[in-house]
């Protein structure tokens, strides 16, 4: 259905405009709509504004509601088409506003990039307050409502704009594995230290980069398993071994319980971890709800 109606040349306008964006990049007061039932609202302007006799009903919000700006989600490559002939019309916007008072937990879990549905804005004109990104609604744009329209930097350095990469593509790409590992594995660590107060997540994830997963045998019917504590560089200190160590006598036996085995935990760095067992391993999200 698309192809039949993406027909013709683009407007020169269009890919010109598009040209200048990038993954990251915002631009001022984005719509913000969506389709709901009011007479199933969750959202409290769902229910106050819509038409409880409708089953679909589109919502806008109006001009002075909008977010005062909303960031490119779309990858740069789909964005900007530069080595193809340009066969994607849309671009994803999420909406981008400051928070009002947030809570201390929730500020630290956005100043350690662990928040799962928010990104913490880094550029300098940002630093004011807390500025974020919220993923749990994207917006479909045509590429040719961005003419007229200039990128503004939110972040301040291309590292920053490297993890916003990673943190878009892994809401979309969660580890394929047993259910049984997810079970006895994965939601009893991520519960652990999701219910820990600020300061003892603190300690139990100092130094840690990544909490990896590595499986003996096929990912979906595993004979055995082992967390890998991966920092950055160096090494993992004693403490936080002593906290992960501590608990993984539960995880085992739970793990026993439905048959599978919980070697050690081991803990590495990326520079001595191979790119095969990194590549082979699957990471254990620790971003978080609040």
């Amino acid at each position: 259905m698309i192809d039949e109606w993406l027909d013709g040349a683009w407007p020169a306008s269009a890919q010109n405009a598009a040209a200048q964006f990038r993954q990251g990049d915002l631009v001022e007061s984005p719509p913000f709509f969506y389709l709901g039932s009011a007479a199933h609202g969750i959202w409290r302007p769902t229910r106050e504004l819509g038409d409880a006799d409708l089953k679909d009903e589109l919502f806008e919000l109006a001009e002075e509601d909008r977010p005062p700006f909303g960031m490119i989600t779309t990858e740069t490559c789909d964005l900007t088409e530069e080595e193809r002939d340009p066969r994607q019309p849309w671009i994803s916007i999420a909406p981008v506003y400051k928070l009002n008072e947030p809570s201390a937990a929730i500020l630290k879990l956005l100043q350690s990039d662990r928040l799962a549905y928010m990104r913490l804005l880094r550029g300098e004109q940002f630093s004011d307050s807390a500025w974020v990104t919220d993923l749990r609604i994207e917006f479909p744009m045509e590429k040719g409502w961005l003419v007229g329209r200039s990128p503004i930097v939110a972040f301040n350095s291309e590292e920053s704009r490297v993890d916003l990469a990673r943190f878009l593509a892994g809401r979309r790409d969660r580890p394929v594995l047993s259910h049984q590992i997810h079970k006895a594995l994965i939601v009893p660590v991520r519960r652990w230290i999701e219910k820990m107060n600020p300061e003892k997540r603190e300690t139990a994830l100092h130094g840690v980069k990544q909490v990896r997963v590595s499986v003996a045998g096929s990912p979906l019917d595993p004979d055995g398993a082992s967390l890998m504590l991966v920092a950055d560089s160096g090494q993992i200190v004693d403490s936080v071994r002593t906290l992960w160590d501590d608990k993984w006598i539960n995880w085992c036996d739970r793990m026993q319980a439905v048959g599978i085995t919980l070697l050690s935990n081991e803990y590495t760095s990326l520079d001595e971890l191979s790119a095969r067992r990194f590549c082979d391993s699957f990471e254990v999200p620790l971003d978080f709800y609040a």
